[in-house]
């Protein structure tokens, strides 16, 4: 089989401050993956767990949580 690769171009442009940009690639996962704001897991139980795990073993109080992050107990995971 021939190699199809297609060839994009991405333009990022940082007006005022030096800026540092990563691109990762490889092949794909042969498996599906779920991803939930930090979390990434095969399957949506696995997402669910990450995100109980992480809530009991966090020592930040409601008001101290990173912003952006999961609101306590407004979504399910």
């Amino acid at each position: 089989m021939a190699d199809e690769r297609i060839l994009r171009t991405c333009r990022v442009s940082a007006r005022s401050r030096p800026a540092r940009t990563i691109l990762l690639g490889g092949t794909p996962f042969e498996e599906e993956i779920v991803m939930w704001w930090n979390f990434i897991g095969r399957t949506h139980a696995d997402i669910v767990r990450a995100r109980a795990d992480w809530e009991v073993s966090s020592d930040r109080s409601a008001s101290s949580r990173v912003s952006g992050g999961p609101p306590s107990g407004a979504r399910p995971a």
